[in-house]
């Protein structure tokens, strides 16, 4: 060094180390020009190209940060003496399912369309107290619904066109509100791990009612979640016999990556409800005061038990061949390509633009299965006021002591599709669908043949064909098609078909949202409307395809809290259960048709939640609807702390005009007709106050306040008179990073 430093500060040598450093310089950029220009991580400072040089290994920082560029260039550049670090992966869900504008939400919810495996956004509240004070979902789902009265009991919706059967198991579907399917499921993503705890209870311990509910899910890696959701409900019931239990349980994992998606989980539904078959006579509730356990009910003993299981997967990997995207990439310049050294290729998704096929595959195994017993202690009552014993089964086909009736089924769906994005995920026609599938369904249930021979299930198989097509014109317009054929086995010649087209504008901030479906099915009936026997009901029927035809129409105002729309369907050989709780098909055409009016009003501390629903039927006795069912929430919404502790106190009132609403049958499992009374016409109100502490909400609330002021003809279905007033209480903890 001492000999450098001499060498330099001789003035006869200055000038010769000076020409040799240039030398050694300009050679040095000769062989840097000649080096691919990714293998060098540039920035551009004040008109200066500066070069990040390698770093020496050393033992107490021996990492060094690279670019996307760097990781390509490996095989053409050797750094000796530094470490390689590997490639960091996104602390951001990085992937082509959602739009860019969700990648960085705090969490994501949403439902999966398993034809197609593609999302649908779902609104997943954590602490708004409009979500929080209606603590059974069928108060969110609808405006009104007939029940056995009871929490965990069965249910039947009043709006006609949220109704849904089972096509394979109806007798679960008066608990589908309770319930989750591979449908309804919520998947997750979330940047920290989120907890949902609730407990909801009222009433004395003898007749006391329990909701609790845990979720918990969190992400294992940016596209990777898991979680696990639990919720059970119930109540010992105010009047004899009454008990009722709801239980779901599911475990559900997704995947949610550049290329590949994938969702999967595990459902456990099941319901364990004790059948009163309803109040001997209501007079002992509209016409005098006594308690509730006091009143005489039809069934003693009655117990209806059911259970489902399922197991799915659904996943879809996507091929990009963007081969316009190629061309382009081989014909740009070198200063070109130094511009895009430095675009962070995590925020490039590149299946947003160019051909992309996705490959996917569906799987689908659900058991389901119902036992239902009563005994001869319970198949009878004595009619105070005409002094006879009537019994409540007329038939007993083939054990007149007690009954003990079965029913299973199973379903395994497997189905392979394709999907094909000619251009870009935002283009007019963006997405074209197709698939293939094959289901097959197993039943069993009781034959008195079973005695002689060995008992048989009926098998039966079905292939379908689908097809999908959508499209979007920016934020303007969007438009989807669906079609489904079952071309071979039981449900041959079954067809579905499904279109909707969205047109916004925005004259407001939000938009104006215009929406429109049309609607044609055409579907064959479930093997339990065809084919059935019991010890209190059978039944062999020969039905025909069910057609619906449904038009509907809407308006959305998110500015002004304003949604409105109109609903019509026509219906060809309907299946209803009658009178006599026997499945029945009609050859008129019915005709239904809804008109629908949500809204929220505020000024300054008031509020006015609405939600108002008129129908029309054309034949009441098949099909029997409620003309008007509404829901006011009058209230006064108030802030104490500010994003502390906010306050809501009110009232949440429920009306519906009188109609011959429907009646439950615990054997068939299953509301049916009937023409004896009219029910409705009654003022249900429930007073309420709501607290939310900052993550926390609890709740205070006194229902049916209204019960002696405005009569006493709380019935929500024939002889099943709803709760009297009683205190409900509840917390709920949502806990989210």
């Amino acid at each position: 060094m001492t000999n450098f430093l001499f060498f330099v500060s001789n003035p006869a040598n200055a000038s010769l180390a000076k020409d040799s450093i240039g030398t050694v310089l300009n050679v040095a950029d000769t062989v840097l020009e000649n080096f691919p220009p990714d293998t060098l991580n540039r920035t551009q400072t004040d008109d200066s190209l500066k070069l990040d040089m390698p770093v020496p290994l050393d033992e107490t920082d021996m990492q060094e940060k690279k670019t996307d560029a760097d990781e390509e260039s490996d095989s053409l550049v050797i750094k000796r003496g530094v470490k390689k670090k590997k490639k960091e992966k996104p602390d951001t869900l990085v992937s082509y399912f959602f739009e860019d504008t969700l990648r960085y939400n705090r969490y994501i919810s949403w439902t999966v369309n398993r034809y197609l495996n593609s999302p649908a956004i779902v609104q997943y509240t954590d602490t708004l107290q409009d979500y929080n004070l209606h603590e059974l979902a069928v108060y969110k789902t609808d405006v009104g619904f007939s029940s056995t009265g009871v929490t965990g009991g069965a249910i039947l919706l009043h709006n006609f066109f949220k109704r849904q059967q089972s096509d394979i198991f109806p007798v679960m579907s008066p608990y589908n509100t309770y319930h989750f399917t591979p449908d309804n499921l919520r998947f997750f993503n979330v940047k920290g791990p989120v907890s949902d705890l609730s407990w909801h209870t009222s009433g004395q311990r003898q007749n006391a009612e329990d909701n609790v509910k845990v979720m918990f899910t969190r992400n294992i890696s940016p596209s990777w979640n898991a979680g696990l959701y639990y919720h059970k409900l119930g109540s010992l019931g105010v009047y004899q016999n009454q008990r009722a239990k709801a239980k779901t349980f599911n475990i559900f994992t997704s995947y949610i990556g550049q290329k590949y998606v994938a969702h999967a989980g595990y459902i456990y539904n099941s319901v364990n409800n004790r059948e009163n078959g309803g109040i001997v006579n209501d007079f002992f509730v509209v016409d005098t005061v006594v308690k509730a356990n006091t009143i005489d009910v039809k069934l003693k003993t009655a117990l209806n038990e059911m259970s489902s299981d399922t197991y799915f997967l659904t996943h879809s990997y996507g091929i990009p061949l963007n081969i316009i995207d190629l061309f382009r990439r081989d014909t740009l310049t070198r200063n070109d390509r130094n511009d895009t050294l430095n675009v962070d290729r995590h925020d490039t998704l590149n299946l947003d633009i160019g051909t992309i096929v996705y490959f996917g595959h569906s799987f689908e195994y659900s058991r389901y299965a119902r036992i239902y017993t009563d005994g001869i202690a319970d198949t009878g009552y004595v009619d105070l006021y005409k002094e006879r014993r009537h019994h409540y089964y007329d038939n007993y086909y083939y054990y007149p002591v007690a009954s003990r009736d079965s029913l299973f089924a199973s379903r395994l769906d497997n189905r392979l599709f394709i999907r094909l994005q000619p251009y870009s995920a935002t283009a007019i026609i963006s997405k074209i669908d197709g698939g293939l599938g094959y289901v097959f369904d197993r039943y069993y249930g009781f034959h008195p043949s079973s005695y002689l021979y060995k008992a048989t299930d009926a098998k039966l198989s079905s292939g379908y064909l689908y097809g999908n097509a959508q499209g979007v014109f920016s934020k303007y317009f969007s438009w989807q098609a669906f079609l489904k054929y079952h071309f071979s086995g039981y449900r041959i010649n079954d067809l579905l078909f499904d279109a909707t087209a969205r047109l916004s504008l925005y004259p407001l901030k939000k938009g104006v949202h215009f929406q429109g479906r049309f609607m044609l099915d055409n579907r064959e009936q479930p093997h339990y409307m065809k084919k059935y026997y019991s010890n209190h009901f059978k039944w062999d029927n020969s039905l025909n395809k069910t057609t619906e035809t449904r038009i509907e129409a809407s308006i959305d105002v998110p500015d002004w809290h304003i949604d409105a729309g109109f609903k019509n369907t026509l219906i060809s050989n309907y299946v209803y259960f009658n009178d006599q709780s026997i499945p029945t098909q009609t050859a008129e055409i019915l005709n239904v048709t809804a008109l629908h009016l949500n809204s929220n009003l505020r000024w300054r501390l008031l509020r006015l939640d609405s939600r108002l629903l008129f129908q029309t039927t054309s034949n009441s006795a098949i099909l029997p609807l409620p003309m008007f069912s509404g829901n006011l929430r009058p209230y006064i919404d108030m802030v104490w702390v500010k994003k502390v502790l906010n306050a809501q106190i009110g009232l949440d009132i429920y009306y519906n005009t009188l109609f011959y609403d429907y009646a439950y049958n615990p054997a068939t499992g299953m509301f049916h007709t009937q023409s004896e009374k009219k029910l409705g016409n009654y003022l249900l109100a429930d007073a309420f106050a709501s607290f939310r502490w900052k993550q926390a909400n609890i709740y205070v609330k006194y229902t049916n306040v209204a019960e002696g002021i405005v009569g006493r003809h709380y019935f929500s279905a024939l002889h099943y008179p709803r709760t009297p007033r009683m205190l409900r209480y509840g917390l709920r903890w949502f806990l989210g990073n």
